[in-house]
């Protein structure tokens, strides 16, 4: 390797750095990719303004009648406990969307006002 080295840095006028192999500490690499992941899966997750904003979404046109405001604190706090916990998978948008047929299909069901 070190003969093929040096024929390639005369024949192409490379630097005295030039390696064809790079030499790194396996133990290096495997805590570079470690950090990697750990990023990329902290870049995925929501943050508060992200929630903010589906929030605002989902219950866009909820609590115009009485019926419905007699559930929506309930709705609420059901949607930021899943959200919180749905938030550390790394499905976290799939479940989101499950979540939220699951609760559209609740709301069109519902026919008494719920127990106090």
């Amino acid at each position: 390797m070190a003969l093929l080295e040096d024929s390639l840095k005369n024949k192409w006028q490379l630097g005295a750095d030039f390696n064809l192999v790079e030499h790194r500490n396996r133990e290096i690499d495997l805590v570079m990719s470690q950090m990697e992941e750990k990023s990329w899966r902290a870049a995925a997750v929501f943050d508060q303004r992200d929630k903010q904003y589906i929030e605002e979404m989902v219950f866009f046109d909820r609590g115009l009648d009485a019926f419905d405001n007699a559930f929506l604190e309930m709705d609420r706090a059901s949607f930021s406990e899943f959200f919180d916990e749905a938030n550390s998978f790394d499905q976290r948008t799939t479940l989101l969307e499950n979540w939220l047929c699951r609760k559209d299909e609740e709301v069109r069901n519902r026919v008494t006002l719920p127990t106090s």
